[in-house]
Parts: structure tokens; sequence; C-alpha cells
């Protein structure tokens, strides 16, 4: 799930996409709404004929400041197969569901079933006495509270899998987050805007205590049908899963996203036909979203403010109510503005930073990125793996040849272990593919150790950094962590 910040960006170039193809819902109409549209459609052909975060479809919802009736463009294929994508596509969107939980938040409080002010712990006595349990909603649908992003425990980087970014979030379950919560100390500093998706499950979990009811069901019924939105689910029911697209990252398919004890900070899936109508009434401040949440609830900091759960952006003459979110294999961008009336939904089933398209897509004022930046600046990791990597591979070779010390080849195993990583995280090579290569190094690590097996472990110069490819492996740990 991506942060808020919305700072200007675009998405990640990989691979040429052969035919792109685009569907118009309704009848099409003249005017500055037409043209608008003509130009939306060429940016996200331009994006996805780039082929960016291995996107194969995006599927976009459009409403012109003077219309009522958005408009659906589909653009591409749902999976690598070319089965076509239709309005009834599902996709996941990731992070817009805190912008859902805090329209929901300000829903309740507005008919006085919660207060902002209210603490965590007057709904969840889990927490009663703890410093999490302390803390108000409206700090956890603002992101002020103090809370990390992520859960940092051994119970949480055991059943996650962020490395890979696969379903990262299914084993951990509702009890271990608490347990989390309870062992968590306030800093004496004051909360600053920090994103935390680990507060926003935290706000899931105290507003089902509060309603009684699964986060599911409430915002089914509290945000999702009156939208005229039904049929859009929040929840892990698999038969909400049905219809949904496939998600790639690379060329590499990825699967749903089990979000269990996450469910408030990104569990939304939804297609454009059910969004549309939600767009619409988001755009017009109609109910459901006439409680507040799009109003700003904290000082704006450089231009940016937070609404509950909506990022508020004024620059350009303009104030952008918007969330960007993203899952393992979709990346998602929601926003209106004041001064276009515009509102903008955007769907890929690919990772890529949709969040400058989007808000130019609003309003011009907000600029793109040149479309040859993405391939230049987010390739390099992949470069950079396949050169060590067979950096380190011929530097085995020769080490058959050449007296070296056994620490130094372990050394560069690992190096060359972290490069593979790197590199298929980045290309999304097939599991199989990886297998075989890894194998094959394996098999050359066996052979060399064997070759090396009478020599000194440590080397013969200990400046020669025999550590320096154990530096390399965590440098791109993080490089792909980060990444």
């Amino acid at each position: 799930m991506n942060v808020v910040s919305l700072a200007l960006r675009h998405g990640v170039a990989v691979l040429l996409l052969g035919s792109v193809g685009a569907f118009a819902a309704d009848a099409p109409v003249t005017g500055e709404g037409e043209t608008w549209r003509r130009q939306a459609q060429q940016r996200l052909e331009a994006a996805l004929s780039a082929r960016a975060g291995g996107a194969t479809g995006i599927a976009a919802v459009l409403l012109e400041g003077k219309e009522k009736t958005p408009r659906i463009l589909l653009l591409g294929q749902a999976d690598r197969s070319g089965r076509p994508l239709d309005a009834d596509a599902v996709f996941e969107l990731g992070s817009i569901s805190k912008a859902m939980v805090g329209s929901l938040l300000a829903r309740m409080a507005a008919d006085g079933r919660v207060n902002l002010q209210d603490p965590v712990q007057r709904w969840l006595p889990e927490l009663r006495g703890t410093d999490a349990g302390r803390l108000t909603l409206l700090s956890l649908a603002t992101h002020t509270s103090g809370l990390p992003r992520l859960p940092m425990s051994w119970d949480f980087l055991r059943d996650s899998s962020f490395l890979l970014q696969e379903d990262p979030y299914r084993d951990y379950s509702h009890s271990e987050l608490l347990d989390d919560l309870r062992r968590w100390s306030a800093s004496g500093d004051t909360p600053k805007l920090s994103y935390s998706n680990l507060g926003y499950a935290l706000l899931g979990l105290t507003l089902e205590a509060a309603a009684q009811q699964p986060l599911g069901e409430l915002m089914r019924r509290e945000i999702f049908v009156p939208a005229g939105a039904d049929g859009a689910s929040m929840g892990d029911d698999p038969a909400w899963r049905q219809g949904q697209v496939s998600g790639y990252r690379g060329r590499r398919a990825q699967p749903p996203w089990t979000l269990n004890a996450f469910v408030g900070a990104g569990a939304l899936r939804a297609s454009a036909a059910q969004m549309a109508p939600l767009l619409q009434r988001l755009r017009d401040g109609a109910p459901p979203f006439d409680a507040g949440a799009q109003r700003s609830h904290i000082p704006a900091v450089q231009g940016q403010s937070m609404g509950l759960g909506w990022a508020l952006i004024a620059a350009h003459g303009d104030v952008i109510t918007a969330h960007v979110g993203g899952t393992g294999g979709f990346s998602s961008f929601i926003g209106t503005s004041r001064a276009t009336g515009r509102a903008v939904l955007l769907m890929a089933n690919g990772r890529m930073m949709l969040d400058d398209l989007g808000l130019h897509l609003l309003n011009p004022r907000f600029p793109l990125l040149p479309d040859d930046a993405p391939a230049a600046r987010s390739l390099w990791p992949v470069w950079l793996g396949a050169v060590l990597l067979g950096s380190v591979a011929l530097a085995l070779a020769l080490g058959a040849w050449r007296p070296r010390s056994r620490l130094q080849q372990v050394g560069e195993l690992l190096l060359a272990a972290g490069a593979l990583g790197l590199v298929w995280a980045y290309a999304g090579w097939p599991l199989w593919v990886s297998m075989a290569v890894g194998l094959l190094l394996g098999l050359e690590a066996l052979a060399l150790l064997w070759r090396g097996r009478h020599r000194p472990w440590r080397p013969r110069h200990p400046w020669l950094a025999p550590w320096l490819p154990l530096l390399g492996v965590g440098v791109l740990g993080l490089i792909a962590w980060v990444s």
C-alpha cells in the first residue's frame, strides 16, 4: 500500500505492450468534456504502452466539471492471455481503502455513534491502559498517531514477505496485531504527519467494535450501497475476489492480497462500473460523502494537509482531494479538483506510480514527468543486479584457478545470491527461471568449495575487503526493501 505522499512521480517502464484498445461507456459527447477525455486517453495509452510496472490494462473513470455522468475508459487487456478488459473487471485498490474508512468514520461521527476524540480503549478494552489504547480516532485517521508504518515485531517480520511483496499480511493475525499494539510505546515527541498502515488497521478494528459489525459489512451498508457502488467489497471473503483481473509486478503475476488484520488499511476491491457512481457522489459532496471527511483536520505542511483518510493538496491555485493505492500487483489513484470540478479514478493491474498522471488529469497545471524519465530511473537496480551477478559469476569461475580464501568465496556467493534476488524482484523472472539459475549457481559454489577445501578460511591479505560482498548483500537488500 502506497504512502499518501502524492509527490510528482511517474511509473516504471518495463516492457512494450503490443496493442492498446479503448472503450468509452455511453455514447460519446461533444464539447470540453470530450476533448479532455481524448487527452486523458492519450496519456493513459502512453503510460500503458510503456508497459509500466508490468500492467496489461488500465481502467479509468472520468468526470468532467459540468457533467453528471462519469465516463469509463478501458485500455489494454485483463491479463497476458489477451482476455478483454471490461467495466466489471475487479481491481485491488489498496490504500484507497483508507479514504473510504475515513469517510466511514466521518459518517459515524456525524451521526453521534463515535466521537473523533474518542480514545481507542473506549471501544477496544483489550488495549485499555496502553499507549495505543490512548490514541484518538482522529489521530489514527490523520496519520498523526505516532504509530510506525508497519508493526516492528518478530511476529510480523516472520509472517510477512515484504521483500517479495507476495501476500505479506496473510499470516499476521488479529491477536498478533493486538499483542504488538499492547507492547508499543509512544515517544515523548509531539506526533507529526507520518503515514501508518498500522494506524488504519487499528482504526478498522475500532470501528468494527464500535458498530459491532465486521468492517466489510459496515462499509457496504454505510458507504458502498448509499454511493451506488453495491458490489464493491472490503474484506477477505474469497467470493469477493471473483472477476478480479490478474495483477503483475514486472513479468511476474502476483497473488491476491489477503489483508487479514489490515483490512482497514487496504482491502478494497471494485470495478470501474461499481466505482463510477461513487466518484460522482464524491465529487459533488453528496451522501455518504457529506460528513466532512474531505475537510482539513490538521494544519497544512508545505501545502499538504489531511482530512479523514484523504490527502488535501493545495497548489497551482487548486485544492486536490486525493489518495493513491497499491498492492503487490495493482496501483490506483482517486481524486477530485475544486478548481476544475473534475474527478478521476485510475486502476492498473501493475506496479505503476499514477499520482502525477492523476493530478495532471484533474488539473493540467500539475506537471507530468517526461515520458523517458521512468525507464532510466527505475530500471537501474535491474542492470546493477545483472552486472553484479555476472561479475561475481566470473569471479567464481576464475576462483577455480586462482588461490583464494574460502571466506571470500562464501562472501561472493552471498553477493551473487543477493544480486540474483534483486534482478528477480525487479525484472519479474518466472520462479522456475530463478530456481534454475540458483541451482546452477549452487552447483558452481559446491565445485569451487570442493576445489578450495584446502585453502585457508581467512585471506592472505585481510585488507582485501573479505566482508565487502556481505556489505553488498545488505545494500542490495535495502534497495529492494525501499523500492
